[in-house]
């Protein structure tokens, strides 16, 4: 089984255990939140860094805040054909961008693929940190960062005025299941103000989300518990 196989099995799983959650009245069958979380909750780091406005994403999506989400990235919209490539780098040469996604499109899009309020998906543990730094002005990210899975006219169409890599990792609570994860994204910089580059293309019977995490492992597995 290759690589992208196992991650997307690994986020079925992980959702299908948010939906046993939802179904036992919202009451999870585990206490994860005893081992894998601070015990208070953890404020948002903002915008105003690269790695913190990659943080506050990965926050928002767990609390199901699509409309924050949305307000920290660039996801291009792909004509149809495009748009049903496996992965973003699959995107043939000359792809047409026809815009971005709209905050109407994302927050519809996150409520059915991570359930209202993002109940069906629990994050966990979320770190980030600054790999390298690009600002050399020419529009284009250096060789090496996490560009290479995003097309060129994607690039392009952001016309940023630079851009840093970050590596993003955490952990996904499943019902009965924790898994961790690492990724490296792109965030561009534009006037002075940071998005992250969404690449907008997804495997076909797969979720966009799907794209956002990878370097997906099983580290735990835990026993039900009576509330």
């Amino acid at each position: 089984m290759n690589s992208k196989n196992v991650i997307r099995l690994a986020l079925i799983a992980a959702l299908a255990a948010g939906l046993l959650t939802r179904v036992f009245g919202g009451l999870p069958v585990f206490s994860s939140a005893m081992v894998y979380s601070s015990g208070k909750k953890e404020p948002y780091p903002g915008v105003r860094t690269p790695e913190a406005l990659v943080k506050s994403f990965y926050m928002y999506i767990d609390n199901g805040l699509f409309s924050k989400a949305w307000e920290t990235v660039r996801e291009p919209l792909w004509l149809p054909e495009e748009a049903r490539v496996v992965y973003a780098d699959d995107v043939r040469p000359g792809g047409r961008i026809y815009g971005f996604t709209s905050l109407e499109q994302f927050g519809r899009r996150g409520t059915a693929e991570l359930g209202y309020g993002g109940s069906w998906v629990r994050l966990q543990n979320i770190k980030t940190r600054v790999i390298s730094v690009n600002d050399t002005g020419e529009g284009l990210p250096a060789a090496g960062l996490p560009a290479a899975e995003l097309p060129t006219e994607l690039l392009g169409s952001l016309a940023a005025d630079s851009y840093t890599s970050v590596s993003v990792s955490g952990h996904m609570i499943g019902a009965c299941t924790i898994f961790s994860w690492k990724k490296d994204v792109l965030v561009a910089e534009k006037n002075g103000g940071y998005f992250l580059v969404l690449p907008g293309t997804k495997e076909p019977k797969s979720f966009y989300y799907q794209s956002w995490f990878d370097n997906i492992e099983k580290i735990a597995s835990l026993r039900s518990t009576t509330p």
